[in-house]
């Protein structure tokens, strides 16, 4: 979050977990910093990723399969690709 120097409004940017970028519309300045958190927070909720195909994948690039237990979704919602 960022203070305008001209008006005072805060404005967000942020990326969610899926990747997605946003940030406040280019004419909207909020007049306190709870208001752009909420802004921002209900971007970042729309944005959450909770594929656990692809954090599984991420994880096993990262640090490699041999120590997984199991191929299971642990969310219970199946892949999302």
């Amino acid at each position: 979050m960022t203070r305008e120097a001209g008006s005072g409004g805060r404005r967000w940017t942020g990326v969610g977990a899926d990747g997605t970028r946003g940030a406040a519309e280019a004419d909207v300045g909020y007049a306190t910093p709870e208001e752009a958190a909420a802004h921002a927070g209900a971007f970042l909720k729309g944005h959450a990723r909770v594929d656990g195909t692809a954090t599984r994948r991420e994880a096993d690039d990262l640090s490699g399969a041999e120590d997984r237990v199991g191929d299971e979704d642990p969310w219970g919602r199946g892949a999302r690709e």
